[in-house]
């Protein structure tokens, strides 16, 4: 007997279904054919095709106009619109403010490190300048430079090159943003200029962060080769052990380990320094 739970999916949600893969992949732009047209193409009646387009506008992917200029609007998804699901999906989850920071705590340094990896880091830097000096010639004003720092913020996930990640956490960002705009906004009720030491504060964190994301990948290369150095000398003598044990006296072992010994507190004093 079969389960009266599973129930064939409606005739409506197979054509939504073709339809949202028709626009996703970019197959349709612009505007969905004419309905008649439509019904057409399907072989359904007008309820079908209209549940169908219900469906679709639910999911924010069409505006559908009436009238004598109808038709239906495609709109694709953002990053802004994901943004704006994902908060109501985390009020209706009674989620803190606070988690939403904790967790980009833990993603935006991954985006950072990205940034820092990319082979044209140093444009991400001056892109990131460039919002620094922004910030800058707005810092006594909250609204304008609260703005300049979310930005800063938001450029960092929007470059790091990883399209999944930087869809994530960018509309994760975007919901924080959202809430530090509403924190500025009533600040500045009371005080336009209120809070300019932490705003300097914030300023400096970013321009220490612009600095950092363009020698990384110079540093990284440096630490690298000690690294590798490191690893070739020890090669090197181990092989030496093997082949020449009899040329090898007590004295050149010493001077061996003390060379190396050397390289490696070179290798750490230049890991340790501050840069």
């Amino acid at each position: 007997m079969a389960d009266p739970s599973v129930r064939p999916a409606r005739v409506a949600e197979l054509i939504a279904d073709r339809l949202r893969d028709d626009i996703l992949s970019g197959a349709i732009e612009g505007q969905l054919p004419k309905e008649d047209q439509l019904r057409a193409r399907f072989d359904v009646g007008k309820a079908s095709m209209r549940e169908a387009l219900v469906i679709l506008e639910s999911e924010n992917l069409i505006t559908v106009r009436r009238g004598k200029v109808g038709g239906s609007d495609i709109h694709l998804p953002t990053t802004a619109s994901a943004a704006y699901t994902l908060g109501l999906v985390l009020s209706a989850e009674k989620v803190e403010i606070g988690e939403i920071g904790d967790a980009l705590l833990v993603l935006e340094p991954q985006c950072a490190e990205l940034c820092a990896l990319r082979p044209d880091h140093g444009t991400v830097a001056a892109t990131l300048d460039e919002l620094n000096d922004g910030m800058s010639a707005r810092l006594d004003d909250v609204i304008s430079a609260v703005a300049e720092s979310r930005m800063f913020h938001e450029a960092i996930v929007d470059l790091c090159g990883n399209r999944p990640l930087g869809l994530i956490t960018g509309a994760l960002a975007r919901v924080w943003s959202a809430h530090e705009h509403r924190w500025a906004s009533e600040v500045a009720e009371g005080d336009v200029a209120a809070g300019m030491e932490s705003r300097q504060r914030a300023l400096d964190f970013h321009r220490e962060i612009g600095s950092i994301l363009l020698h990384f990948a110079s540093l990284l290369a440096q630490i690298v080769g000690c690294l590798l150095g490191g690893c070739e000398r020890r090669a090197e003598g181990e092989r030496d052990e093997e082949h020449s044990d009899d040329r090898v006296a007590a004295a050149d072992g010493t001077q061996e380990r003390t060379e190396e010994s050397a390289h490696q507190e070179q290798c750490d004093r230049f890991v340790m320094q501050p840069q």
